[in-house]
């Protein structure tokens, strides 16, 4: 083999060599690109989760305070109405109680009668206590006191037919119905009558403000209906503001 097959020989085996250089680095290159894409997407699907993770949770704690916001507002709205309705129905019963005053201070028949009827009930209640005493108004003692031999002849005649006392005719006099001597009722009171039994351990409050005071709690639910509806009034309003 001369020189020049040698020279032909060598620079086929350095073109070889250099051929397989040259692919092995384009295999490295290629091979680092798509390790490098495969980090960078893997980076930014991290990230991307990261933010996304975020923005929920940032999302979820708006949405809380919002709730938050919204039920206290609710609240807010619907103590002041509750408070507006039970001051509306306070003005009510204190018109009511000065119509009553009104009444009371009228002295006409009308009072006069319903004081006999109050005091009789009363006294019904205050069984089996024989010695009664009625505190009233300075301006119905008069009154009353000229009805006190009717009042207590009734209260006999209920004594001895009630089952709950062991009187009978004889013991008829120890029943008695009499004017508080150490007592009164204001004079701002509207009328009626407290009864109170000779040891006072028994009382029976009989005036108009304490009538009324029992009409308006027993009849309370239903004024709220009369005045603002049922129930379902509060949710509308409630739902309006929600809105």
């Amino acid at each position: 083999m001369n020189d020049a097959q040698v020279q032909q020989q060598v620079q086929q085996m350095v073109a070889f060599i250099c051929q397989e250089a040259d692919e092995k680095v384009n295999e490295l290159r290629t091979k680092a690109e798509e390790e490098f894409h495969l980090r960078k997407l893997s980076i930014f699907e991290e990230q991307r989760e990261k933010i996304r993770a975020e923005f929920e949770r940032k999302h979820k704690q708006l949405q809380a305070s919002k709730r938050i916001a919204l039920a206290s507002e609710l609240n807010a709205a619907r103590l002041r109405v509750l408070r507006a309705r039970e001051t509306a129905l306070r003005d009510l019963y204190e018109q009511a109680r000065e119509q009553l005053v009104a009444f009371g201070n009228e002295a006409g028949s009308a009072y006069q009668q319903l004081l006999e009827r109050l005091i009789d009930q009363g006294l019904g209640l205050m069984q089996p206590e024989p010695n009664v005493h009625l505190i009233l108004r300075p301006r119905d003692r008069d009154l009353v006191e000229s009805l006190l031999p009717r009042l207590r002849s009734r209260y006999q005649r209920v004594m001895l037919t009630s089952s709950s006392t062991n009187m009978d005719a004889s013991s008829e006099s120890q029943v008695s119905v009499a004017l508080a001597e150490n007592e009164r009722l204001d004079d701002t009171c509207a009328g009626g009558v407290i009864l109170v039994s000779a040891d006072g351990r028994v009382r029976c409050d009989n005036t108009l403000e304490r009538r009324l005071e029992i009409a308006y709690q027993q009849n309370l639910a239903h004024l709220r209906e009369l005045l603002y509806g049922d129930a379902g009034t509060l949710s509308a309003f409630e739902e309006d503001i929600a809105a």
